[in-house]
């Protein structure tokens, strides 16, 4: 018999025994495969020139299986495999892996001082006290999300630690609270796991109270002295995503809404859908956790390069939502309908720019069909850009550790919903149109520009606070 075949035959005899099979099974295995001799190779050449290798007798560690020993719980004989760290039998195994699993919580009414020589099930509790004293811990997170595997781990390290309180400790090595047991990369990839899944939910928390500010409308009174510049608009108190809906406006339409008037100019009175939406912008940017953590002079030169895509990811995503094949106010009305005067009509220019701003620039989205998840962290990733913009060395280094964090996330995010190919594409499609987004917010300063020196002219700079015109006319042809 060849050795190969031999190697072959020991591992579906290991393979049969089901009963048996865990991580030492495996790792026995290949350490004996690793183990088998060739002896005796003798090497001859034929007539023809050609190599013949005849391999003749092997020796090998048969010895394969454990030798049967005590359960380390209940005492009985076992098979001398060792589960959960300890070497103990299938009951005791699939006792521990229930407790561990489920919810159930059970309580001696011996105050945890039942005799278990006789019988092992005459009490769950102290059962699971002698598992978790004989030192059986879970290591691995095969087969559970790293999240539950630390919430396990947590919860038999406070075992340990009441039952120390009681003078009962953990016998052999892992008497130091199974610090040499514990799987440090799982550990991490819980704990990130648990930090993004923290740092997603904040994310829509803000999402959510932008929403009801959007929906509300932004009352007259907001627009006060802190919006004379962009320098007083970041560094004010008040932030609208903060404060109760109900007191940032009670109505849908806003005051100074109204409906397209045939010859009027759009800028002769403040655009409230504008002005309104601007400055949800600017108040999300200021939730961002990094974001305090910029100099003044970053923060205006963020918020300046960031706005209007932003404004372009917000027209797409909330429009999208409604199948909406024209960008639409929150009030329902068109936006491309209030350009209806004759000097907008006659202008090739404006034609040009209502076309692709308000009607293609929803084509990708309708295809893409942004989820809230999607949407909050592909603002996020606007939100901290780190390529554009006249940013110092610090705050560059900073927004790129937040860009690769939400990136990060995203990426995980989308891999575990579509699976990791799928995902990936996925990720790639999101990334294109991060970049479509900026292509349309340059778009969109273009044509405030040309509204605000061509068509408007003399009215637009009149039209609203001077902070939200700065961040609409920020891009420099």
């Amino acid at each position: 018999m060849s050795s190969t075949n031999y190697i072959n035959e020991a591992f579906n005899e290991l393979m049969g025994n089901e009963d048996h099979k865990n991580f030492e099974n495996l790792s026995d295995i290949e350490e004996n495969k690793e183990e088998i001799k060739v002896e005796n190779l003798q090497v001859e050449e034929n007539k023809n020139t050609n190599l013949k290798i005849r391999k003749f007798s092997t020796k090998t560690k048969r010895n394969l299986n454990p030798t049967p020993k005590e359960c380390s719980i209940c005492e009985r004989m076992a098979s001398g495999y060792i589960f959960y760290g300890v070497i103990c039998c299938d009951g005791c195994k699939h006792f521990f892996h229930r407790c561990i699993t489920s919810k159930n919580k059970y309580k001696c009414e011996k105050d945890g001082n039942c005799n278990l020589s006789y019988n092992i099930n005459v009490c769950k509790s102290c059962r699971f006290d002698k598992c978790i004293l004989k030192g059986m811990y879970i290591q691995t997170s095969k087969g559970r999300q790293p999240e539950k595997v630390l919430e396990i781990q947590t919860m038999i390290q406070n075992k340990r630690r009441e039952l120390a309180s009681k003078g009962k400790y953990v016998q052999g090595k892992s008497n130091n609270c199974a610090v040499e047991e514990i799987n440090f990369v799982d550990l991490q990839n819980s704990i990130i796991a648990a930090q993004n899944k923290q740092s997603l939910d904040y994310l829509l928390t803000v999402e959510q109270n932008a929403c009801r500010t959007r929906d509300s409308g932004i009352d007259e009174c907001h627009y006060n002295s802190s919006c004379n510049s962009l320098a007083s608009l970041l560094t004010r108190r008040e932030n609208l995503i903060a404060i109760k809906h109900e007191n940032i406006g009670m109505q849908t339409i806003p005051k100074s809404g109204r409906d397209p008037i045939e010859g009027f100019l759009v800028f002769s009175s403040p655009p409230k859908p504008l002005t309104d939406v601007l400055l949800t912008i600017v108040d999300t940017a200021r939730t961002m956790p990094f974001f305090d953590k910029l100099d003044l002079s970053d923060k205006i030169s963020q918020i300046t390069t960031i706005t209007m895509p932003t404004l372009a990811l917000h027209f797409g995503y909330y429009c999208s939502r409604i199948l909406s094949e024209t960008v639409v106010a929150p009030h329902g009305v068109p936006i491309k309908s209030v350009f209806c005067s004759n000097i907008y009509k006659e202008d090739m220019t404006i034609n040009k720019f209502i076309k692709k701003l308000f009607d293609d620039s929803l084509v990708p989205f309708n295809r893409i069909q942004l989820n809230n998840e999607e949407f909050v962290l592909l603002r996020a990733i606007i939100f901290s850009q780190f390529a554009l913009g006249d940013l110092s060395r610090h705050g560059r280094q900073l927004l790129l550790t937040e860009a690769e964090k939400y990136s990060d996330i995203l990426m995980k995010l989308l891999q575990n919903h579509y699976g990791p190919l799928a995902g990936a594409k996925r990720y790639a499609e999101l990334l294109h149109l991060i970049e479509f987004c900026f292509n349309c917010g340059n778009d969109h300063c273009l044509f405030l520009n040309y509204t605000a020196y061509v068509t408007d002219r003399g009215y637009f700079h009149n039209s609203m606070p001077e902070a939200l015109l700065n961040l609409c006319l920020g891009c420099k042809t």
